[in-house]
């Protein structure tokens, strides 16, 4: 449930109505079951290593450019 007014009134109206209306209560909970699961640890995990899959390509590049020779005294091969 998003509320677009936060005050105390406004959230103790809307927990009052979800402790009063099981149907309310129940429809909350099952959206709430649904959306957890675009929170998953294996697609959570997926998108993070998508991520820095994406961030090596851009980086890659530029050490392979520096091999041996970076100017710090690292070695990026």
């Amino acid at each position: 449930m998003l509320l677009e007014e936060k005050g105390p009134a406004r959230v103790a109206r809307a927990v009052e109505l979800v402790a009063d209306i099981p149907e309310l209560r129940q429809a909350l909970t099952e959206r709430g079951s649904r959306r957890v699961e675009a929170f998953s640890l294996e697609r959570t995990g997926a998108r993070l290593l998508a991520a820095l899959e994406e961030e090596l390509r851009a980086v890659r590049p530029w050490a392979e450019l520096t091999k041996g020779n970076s100017g710090f005294g690292v070695d990026f091969g």
